[in-house]
């Protein structure tokens, strides 16, 4: 069945710009792009946390090792949502079917394997585990080695692939090390200059480095394989729904493609100031901000300003609130004013945890954003200005209209009907002598 993308939403972590992002892929369906350096910790904004609750209880996939698992599972507990199962690596060598030479360009770019640590431990006859014994061995014995046979056989460890899959055979390791050649990094060099033949192939084949898929022979060949990860990992996501663990650098890759369309609609936020006489309510956050906030939140698709005011005022303090004023728009939050429908006020915990009715003029006293802040001054400003007009204007009011009452009287009389004015009796009912018959 073919995904089709009903909404593009994006929060960018602070960090890095790819860091953290959340695509939503139609209703069942979010891939958060990782970092094996950054953690994914940060308050998501509420309409994220409801649609992700419900994605993240079908469970999730994971990239290679799964070593960025628990920094899911601390972004989730941080937001009080409930994770599903682990559906485990979505890009087995053996599911990919694919050439592991694609897989030479992270020898080049990736950081830790620029670093001296690794080929000097090789060259000190140290083996970490990740090469096979008998192929170590055969390296130790050989003499004047070269810097390629350092990356050969560092091709063939299981660091290597994606996260971790198994490393390259002599065979897959032989034409990585043609593809150099041909670039003209010379790499049959004394074992002592791997780190530099390294740096020197990172230059030539991949201009800036980093793990991208560029226009250089090593980078159209990462290509396909990153292609058949990607696939591999929607494949699961569209049978089973849930969430998608995959590196950063992928998700512009996903987008385009599968054919999505960013969407372009703004975030539309109504918020709502109810009035209790000369107090106002406002509620304190229950994540890690813990603000105070007013009632109302994100507008749904298909909905209007007031539509989502009045859902999201039901939703957080369960009051219905009907006629609602509109006070201003500042950026993408529309505000409307209120009054207390008197009824009784009951939180989601997971949303607020105490709430307040205070004088306007008090909301300095309280942690809230400038956007708020400002519209609580401007909805207790206005209403000031209504309160005395209707003082003033009121007795003058009340005048005229005892006047207009006073000369209906005077001009039309009390009503009824007798021979002279003013006409106080009622008309009589008896029928007339020359009036036609009834019936």
């Amino acid at each position: 069945m073919k995904v089709l993308l009903e909404n593009w939403r994006f929060f960018l972590n602070e960090n890095a710009n790819n860091v953290g992002k959340i695509i939503f892929y139609g209703d069942n369906i979010a891939i958060i792009g990782v970092s094996h350096e950054d953690a994914l910790d940060r308050n998501l904004p509420k309409n994220v946390i409801k649609k992700l609750a419900n994605i993240a209880k079908r469970g999730f996939y994971c990239e290679g090792r799964c070593e960025d698992v628990p920094k899911l599972k601390s972004l989730m507990r941080q937001n009080k949502i409930k994770l599903g199962p682990n559906r485990g690596q979505f890009d087995k060598a053996e599911e990919l079917k694919v050439d592991r030479i694609n897989w030479a360009y992270t020898l080049f770019t990736g950081g830790r394997f620029e670093s001296e640590e690794w080929p000097s431990m090789i060259l000190q006859g140290k083996n970490d585990g990740s090469i096979s014994t008998v192929a170590f061995e055969a390296f130790k014995t050989k003499e004047n080695k070269t810097a390629a046979d350092v990356i050969k056989l560092m091709l063939t460890s299981r660091e290597f692939g994606p996260e971790g899959l198994n490393g390259y055979n002599d065979n897959e390791a032989e034409q990585v090390l043609q593809i150099l050649r041909k670039s003209g990094v010379k790499i049959d060099v004394p074992a002592k200059n791997t780190v530099s033949v390294m740096k020197d192939a990172a230059e030539k084949l991949f201009p800036g480095a980093g793990d991208v898929e560029g226009n250089n022979p090593l980078g159209q060949l990462s290509k396909n394989t990153q292609g058949k990860r990607r696939a591999s990992l929607m494949q699961k996501l569209k049978k089973t729904g849930g969430i998608g663990l995959i590196g950063y650098s992928h998700l512009v890759h996903l987008v385009n493609e599968f054919g999505l369309q960013e969407d372009k609609e703004e975030k539309r936020v109504s918020k709502v100031i109810i009035f209790d006489d000369d107090k106002i309510l406002i509620l304190k956050r229950a994540d890690g901000d813990r603000d105070w906030d007013l009632p109302g939140g994100h507008v749904e698709k298909n909905e209007t300003f007031q539509q989502g005011a009045r859902r999201e005022t039901k939703e957080e303090t369960d009051l219905e609130v009907s006629k609602l004023t509109f006070l201003k728009k500042d950026k993408r939050i529309k505000f409307y004013t209120t009054s207390y429908p008197k009824t009784k006020i009951i939180l989601q915990d997971e949303e607020h945890t105490d709430y307040k009715w205070i004088n306007p003029a008090q909301i300095e006293d309280y942690q809230t954003k400038e956007i708020l802040r400002d519209a609580i001054l401007d909805a207790a400003e206005s209403k000031d200005k209504k309160k005395l007009k209707k003082e003033q204007t009121e007795p003058y009011q009340r005048k005229v209209r005892q006047g207009h009452r006073k000369m209906i009287i005077r001009l039309i009389g009390k009503g009824g009907q007798k021979n002279s004015p003013p006409y106080t009796e009622n008309p009589p009912m008896k029928r007339s002598k020359s009036a036609p018959p009834a019936g």
